[in-house]
């Protein structure tokens, strides 16, 4: 007999007037948690007794499924989530059933999965949605130069960065401190 971690199995003994399991009850019917070899010896009303073949339970581990951390996609953007591989069945949280599910909007998905010995566990992802301005941070300090400061017509931004680090400016505006744009 087998069974998934976190389930059980009941094993039961047929008509007798007493029984003993190997486990120490006295019942017609144990319920099995633990993986181990369990028999049980009965006692009918004719003070008769005989004990059982050994059986051996065993307990399955869960099939490990991992969507991966919460993330968030750009708006437009999509996100493959991998239910994983080897299972013998998928279920997302939009009924779908194929190993991977496409995502282009925010929100929590889920997947079942079913392994080999019929055992199911589950992983949830948070996905967020966000509007991105397709400017990457940099991640290494930069000094900016205005000049001459202040000006009325022409300036020079000058952008420096340590080690050669190399970035683009695709646009930028300019405002002057009543917040208008001047450039």
């Amino acid at each position: 007999a087998s069974f998934c971690q976190g389930d059980s199995v009941s094993l039961t003994a047929s008509a007798a007037k007493n029984y003993l399991w190997s486990n120490g009850n006295t019942t017609p019917t144990i319920v099995v948690l633990q993986a181990g070899i369990y028999s049980v010896t009965v006692m009918d009303s004719n003070n008769c007794s005989g004990t059982s073949g050994k059986v051996n339970v065993t307990v399955n581990s869960l099939p490990i499924v991992n969507l991966g951390n919460d993330t968030a996609i750009c708006q437009g953007n999509f996100l493959v989530l991998n239910g994983g591989n080897g299972f013998t069945s998928y279920l997302w949280s939009d009924s779908s059933v194929n190993p991977n599910l496409t995502v282009n909007a925010g929100g929590n998905y889920f997947v079942f999965v079913t392994d080999s010995n019929n055992c199911i566990n589950s992983d949830t992802i948070a996905v967020a949605l966000e509007t991105c301005t397709n400017i990457s941070e940099i991640n290494a300090p930069a000094q900016i130069s205005i000049f001459p400061n202040p000006f009325s017509s022409n300036a020079t931004i000058r952008i420096q960065s340590p080690d050669n680090f190399k970035f683009e400016i695709l646009n930028f505006k300019l405002f002057d401190v009543l917040g208008r744009e001047v450039f």
